[in-house]
């Protein structure tokens, strides 16, 4: 499902009135200034940040129709939004719209948006977005139990890691985080029943079915930016949901994959001989020099992916005892919403033919 969406959309902002940020300096020179994000609510109270983005490039300005034989009006000051497109449209984001339907969604944020602040669009097309600067993309899986989902977690937390240099996952309550501040892509998984518990949504009776509806659910979310989100685009002519399990095999889980050790012919002898060492005793460092143990880590991570910094152990046998590995996760995706949650679920293929009658 979509849960986050930034970028510019084809609307015209020029009559948005924002407040600014402005620096001054100590002689009272104005150094810079900016607009602030305008937060605009939606039917269910949930918010979309908005401001004016001026366009440079006058081939991705838009035009908009003046009526009366007038001529169409060209216009760079495009609409920005960030936001959680599920939340602003079906009030909660337990469930929502698939990523595919991305533009569908934008369309009937953009209408919901018109209610509220005065923005001009023209005949919006298949192709909302005139560029997207971030992309969330979420999964629920369910995994049958509080127990489970809470060992599965911990694990996560305990003994996993990404192939970068800073890619130890990062624990915080319920939430497990993968390389968390990258300005090209993120991960994390949580307690989505717990998160409920923690922000209830307003409607109370709602509220609780979704409880019951996220109880055992482990919830998995991608983050998307920038040129990684530009190349994907560009690799996928549709992107969906497996885009976020591409990412989910860059995640080690158990520490090293111990397969790589078997093959060190490409490391220099040197390093060889310090992976080695770390197989059988973890705690490499202590039988180094500080500058040694770090320009070795360095160099044998660039050359091998092998982290000297997370004790070695077989990745297949930690996987088999906590059983969930990549193939469970995707057999056991939640795809079908309740009959009794479906008013709750947006459809933008109806919404779209809805606002083209």
């Amino acid at each position: 499902m979509i849960d986050w969406f930034s970028g510019v959309i084809q609307a015209d902002a020029s009559n948005i009135r924002p407040g600014h940020i402005v620096c001054i300096d100590p002689e009272g020179n104005v150094l810079y200034q900016k607009e602030m994000w305008s937060e605009v609510e939606g039917s269910f109270s949930n918010q979309m940040r908005c401001r004016r983005r001026v366009i440079a490039d006058e081939t991705q300005g838009i035009w908009i129709p003046q009526g009366n034989g007038k001529p169409d009006l060209f216009t760079p000051n495009l609409l920005q939004v960030s936001g959680n497109p599920s939340k602003y449209l079906q009030s909660h984001n337990v469930f929502g719209p698939p990523v595919a339907e991305l533009e569908p969604v934008l369309h009937s944020v953009v209408l919901e948006i018109g209610k509220h602040i005065p923005i001009v669009y023209p005949s919006l097309g298949p192709q909302v977005s005139i560029s997207k600067s971030r992309v969330d993309i979420a999964v629920g899986i369910d995994l049958g139990s509080r127990d489970a989902v809470g060992i599965f977690l911990e694990s996560l937390g305990h003994g996993s890691r990404t192939r970068s240099q800073r890619g130890a996952a990062i624990m915080d309550g319920k939430t497990v985080y993968w390389q968390q501040h990258s300005r090209r892509w993120s991960m994390k998984a949580y307690d989505k029943y717990h998160e409920l518990l923690g922000h209830p949504v307003h409607d109370r009776n709602l509220g609780e079915a979704l409880a019951i509806y996220s109880r055992t659910m482990v919830r998995l979310e991608l983050c998307l930016r920038g040129e990684e989100l530009k190349a994907v685009y560009e690799k996928y002519p549709i992107v969906t949901e497996e885009v976020l399990w591409d990412y989910w095999s860059k995640i080690q889980i158990g520490g090293m994959d111990m397969e790589r050790i078997k093959n060190l012919e490409g490391l220099p002898l040197n390093l060889r001989r310090t992976v080695l060492l770390w197989k059988d005793h973890p705690n490499v460092r202590d039988y180094m020099c500080r500058n040694t143990y770090y320009t070795h880590r360095r160099r044998i991570l660039e050359l091998s992916s092998i982290d000297i910094s997370v004790p070695p152990c077989d990745q297949v046998a930690v996987l088999e005892k906590v059983k969930y590995d990549k193939k469970y996760l995707m057999e056991h995706v939640l795809k079908d919403v309740p009959v009794a949650l479906q008013p709750y679920l947006f459809k933008p293929s109806l919404a779209f033919a809805f606002s083209e009658s």
